[in-house]
C-alpha cells in the first residue's frame, strides 16, 4: 500500500478505487495483510545486495492484519478525518451472499474458499537479514494510497 504506480485489475489500488467510488457495496470476510510498497521495493534492493540473502525466500508483509471490512472502515475514517466525502461502504458480505454473487460474477467463485480464512505470516527473515522495519500503520498507508489515487485522477475529487 502507499503510493503505487500500478493499478490494474485485481490489485489493491483498483480495489481502493472501487471502495472510494461506491462501486464496491460491501466487503467479504477476506483477511488482509497490508505492506508499504516502499518496504517491498527496499526488500528487493537489499535482497540483491546482501550476501546473507542469497538463495533465501522472504515474506514481506506488514505486522498488522485485519478483515477487509476493517480495511474499509480504516479507509473511510481516514478520508472523513481529512475532510473528503467518499461513499466507502462499511457493510459486509457473508459467505452465503458471496456464493450467490458468484453465480452472476464468475470471478468471485475462486475466492469463496478464502472467505473467513484467517492466516498469519512469519517475517522474521525480512527483519533479520534485510533489516525491514514495518513502521507505518495500515490506516496511514490506505490514506496515502487514496490521496495518490485522487491526485492522479483515478478517483474524482
Amino acid at each position: 500500500m502507499g503510493r503505487g504506480i500500478g493499478g490494474g485489475p485485481d490489485t489493491t489500488p483498483s480495489m481502493i478505487v472501487k471502495m472510494m467510488t461506491g462501486e464496491q457495496k460491501g466487503s467479504p470476510y477476506f483477511w488482509n495483510v497490508p505492506v508499504d510498497i516502499c518496504d517491498v521495493a527496499l526488500a528487493h534492493a537489499r535482497a540483491l545486495t546482501r550476501e546473507k540473502a542469497a538463495n533465501k525466500r522472504f515474506l514481506v508483509v506488514g505486522d498488522e492484519s485485519f478483515w477487509m471490512v476493517e480495511m474499509a472502515n480504516k479507509l473511510a475514517d481516514s478520508l472523513e478525518e481529512a475532510g473528503y466525502d467518499y461513499p466507502v461502504s462499511r457493510s459486509t458480505f457473508s459467505k452465503p451472499t458471496m456464493w450467490v454473487m458468484s453465480k452472476f460474477v464468475p470471478a468471485i467463485k475462486g475466492a469463496i474458499p478464502l472467505i473467513n480464512l484467517q492466516y498469519n505470516f512469519n517475517c522474521k527473515l525480512s527483519h533479520l537479514i534485510l533489516g525491514i522495519e514495518y513502521n507505518r500503520n495500515a490506516k496511514e498507508l490506505l490514506f496515502e494510497m487514496a490521496e495518490h489515487l485522487i491526485k492522479t485522477g483515478k478517483v474524482p475529487e
